[in-house]
């Protein structure tokens, strides 16, 4: 027979807000890699580089759909309302909606690289700060967007060698051979290459970036 237990108010609202909390970080971290998913297949749509999109996001809102600027800009690309709807008919409504404020937004970037002669920074200036004086490729980028170009680019930076360190990873799990109960494990040798090489890749990042506290 189980006897009846009284808990005492304050334990149980612990233990309720212990179980939300984990709960919540459990969507939040789903919904950032669905965000990130989205991004990645809309840039590969449009041929944006996958790794600005996830640095322009990155930089922009750090892929939170629902961050407003103290100008307006909405979600993840930080769209303004008048973009939206001059631009592609949007209603400022529709910019908290995750997809369509990434399509919005990637698209939006692949016209303004077309504008500007394929030139990355200079798309960039005229998304971080409005129409830029010149024409193409020969247009003046916005001095006080400098320091948001470069922060985009030392994102980008970042996506690209974490996505490169991933790829030589598996890779090298691959040649690795199987020991025991199915588990492909590295041969010793194998181990100290990639060690290495993580190693390397990980000091050349630091040392070029050394805003990155971890890797």
């Amino acid at each position: 027979m189980i006897k009846y237990q009284k808990f005492h108010k304050p334990t149980v609202i612990c233990v309720i807000f212990a179980f939300l909390l984990l709960v919540l970080s459990n969507v939040s971290s789903a919904d950032g890699l669905q965000i990130k998913k989205i991004l990645v297949d809309r840039a590969l749509g449009l041929g944006v580089p996958p790794t600005l999109a996830l640095a322009v996001a990155k930089v922009e809102s750090d892929f939170n759909p629902n961050a407003l600027s103290s100008v307006g800009a909405r979600g993840i690309m930080q769209i303004m309302p008048q973009t939206a709807r001059e631009e592609y008919g949007a209603t400022a409504r529709s910019l908290w909606n995750p997809e369509i404020n990434i399509q919005i937004g990637v698209d939006y970037l692949y016209k303004l690289y077309k504008q500007y002669d394929q030139r990355w920074d200079l798309a960039l200036s005229h998304y971080n700060g409005g129409t830029l004086r010149g024409r193409g490729g020969d247009a003046k980028p916005h001095r006080y967007t400098r320091k948001y170009v470069n922060k985009v680019f030392h994102w980008q930076e970042r996506f690209r060698n974490e996505n490169a360190i991933f790829k030589l990873r598996s890779r090298l799990e691959v040649q690795g051979v199987n020991r025991g109960n199915g588990i492909k494990i590295l041969s010793p040798r194998k181990e100290v290459r990639l060690k290495n090489i993580l190693d390397y890749r990980n000091g050349q990042l630091r040392r070029r970036f050394p805003w990155i506290l971890s890797f």
